[in-house]
């Protein structure tokens, strides 16, 4: 040992035999850098930054300390707070010279349908990229899987949208409920399902894997295509004017789930992220069911008296 690494002490060769032995879950989690390894769920194999040794690198920033900073990382946090800022200042604060109706809604209703719709915003963009990075695995390409995705979700939410209305109108059950059930239903199963597709399929042809993936993407793409439009009808029903509010703070959590969802992805992997998605949805399922369908409800009850 230390021959090779003339060091004060023989640093690598406690460290091998710390995970080589039972310390070894100890031994990442005390150490300075992030060295657990990648995985498919995480595949941030050049990710070795900690938050808790920030202040130790900037203190060494003199003998070469900023080099042992993950970058990538930190620029992702950077990004996250840059486009928090510019879509306040162009995307929110413009809605504050948006006229208001003299028969505004109550405060709770107002912020219902801000959590609703920032709530599916960011569900969304957390399932999509999440299917980004599982099916990169399956066709083999980052191209393909984007392509794949990206085709497979807005056509088949397109239908879900374009469907919503009928089933909004049909269906006992609060619809928004019922596609909420659906969705969780389907990325619960993915979890199970999609291994077992991938692996059954791994030696097929390009074509058929493309298929096989817009095949997966449908059912899930199609009951996520129906919680914005049916909210969006019911809040026109009650305060026309909150619409311009209900797509732009829906843009904006877009935009922000994105760089989110990323950063949750190197702490905790695709998987959580899928998980957060399906708790982000049933909120919006509830916070739907209790204050938007009641106050459309009840109005539609004082009209009739």
């Amino acid at each position: 040992m230390n021959l090779f690494n003339a060091i004060d002490k023989p640093y690598f060769y406690e460290g091998a035999r710390a995970l080589l032995g039972k310390s070894a879950a100890a031994f990442i989690d005390d150490y300075k850098f992030s060295i657990s390894p990648a995985t498919d769920d995480r595949p941030y194999y050049f990710n070795f930054f900690k938050w808790e040794s920030l202040a130790e690198i900037l203190s060494l920033q003199r003998r070469a300390g900023f080099s042992l900073i993950e970058l990538g990382y930190l620029v992702l946090v950077f990004t996250l707070i840059q486009a928090l800022l510019v879509s306040v200042l162009l995307v929110l604060l413009p809605l504050r010279f948006v006229p208001r109706e003299n028969n505004a809604p109550d405060r709770p209703y107002i912020a219902a349908v801000m959590l609703y719709f920032v709530l599916i915003g960011l569900a969304l963009l957390f399932v999509e990229i999440a299917f980004i990075q599982r099916f990169i695995l399956f066709l083999g390409d980052p191209v393909y899987a984007v392509a794949a995705v990206l085709c497979g979700f807005l056509v088949f939410s397109g239908l879900g949208s374009f469907t919503a209305p009928f089933v909004r109108r049909c269906c006992r059950i609060n619809p928004v409920v019922l596609a909420v059930t659906g969705i969780t239903i389907v990325i619960l199963a993915s979890l199970w399902l999609h291994p077992l597709v991938f692996q059954a399929l791994a030696i097929q042809t390009t074509a058929i894997k493309l298929i096989a993936s817009v095949a997966l993407i449908a059912p899930l793409a199609f009951f996520m295509g129906m919680p914005f439009p049916i909210a969006l009808n019911s809040v026109s029903e009650r305060a026309g004017w909150l619409l311009p509010w209900a797509w732009s703070v829906n843009g904006f959590a877009s935009l922000m789930s994105a760089i989110v969802a990323t950063l949750i992805a190197v702490h905790f992997g695709f998987t959580s992220v899928m998980l957060l998605a399906v708790l982000f949805y049933s909120l919006a399922a509830l916070v739907f069911a209790l204050n938007l369908t009641k106050q459309v409800h009840s109005d539609s009850v004082n009209a009739s008296s």
